[in-house]
């Protein structure tokens, strides 16, 4: 169980009606850090491909959200898109209007970082890319989460930064990330029928 602040739920509301996000948009949170090393880190342009498909089919708001250090991570996940995301501007949130962002959301999609665990908390569908971590030591509580993680020769190898191709995450491609997507939009229902 998690819980959010007063001002944190204030913030969001106020960013929310300055942004023009009403209760009726499905809002996606895109989280493409992580404070462990970049070897969990999935690639800047399958982000941008991924987001670019959910505005595109569904009408997605999508927030990019960068942790501390990030933030050029963001910008290029940015620069990629052909479709414009929630402009975020060259905000870090801090960690309890993260939280508060998360609990605002319809979905999350990550790496494997602290913030899917956020998204669990608050019962919200996950979508997790996993690299070079063993998806074993956080397997639990995954009722509305999907872990992706490719096979490879090489891992789970639990590095910091990957020796070799990165195969584990480029071959997790924005197709299989985004048909994981729409698993949960159409499991949860989290899209009203139009």
């Amino acid at each position: 169980e998690l819980g959010t602040s007063a001002e944190a739920r204030g913030w969001v509301a106020a960013f929310f009606a300055e942004r023009g996000i009403t209760p009726a948009d499905f809002v996606v949170c895109v989280i493409p850090g992580a404070t462990f090393g970049p070897s969990k880190c999935w690639k800047e342009d399958y982000f941008a491909r991924v987001c670019d498909g959910l505005i595109a089919q569904y009408g997605a708001k999508i927030l990019v959200l960068p942790g501390p250090g990030e933030l050029s991570i963001a910008r290029r996940i940015v620069g990629h898109m052909q479709e414009k995301p929630v402009d975020m501007g060259d905000v870090i949130v801090p960690l309890d209007v993260l939280i508060a962002l998360i609990s605002s959301c319809g979905l999350l999609i990550t790496n494997d970082t602290g913030p899917r665990h956020f998204g669990v908390a608050f019962d919200k569908p996950v979508v997790v890319i996993m690299g070079s971590t063993d998806s074993r030591h956080t397997d639990c509580n995954l009722e509305k989460t999907i872990v992706l993680q490719q096979k490879v020769d090489c891992g789970p190898c639990h590095l910091r930064v990957c020796p070799t191709d990165h195969r584990c995450m480029t071959l997790i491609t924005p197709d299989t990330v985004l048909a994981a997507a729409r698993e949960m939009i159409e499991r949860y229902t989290l899209i009203a029928a139009s």
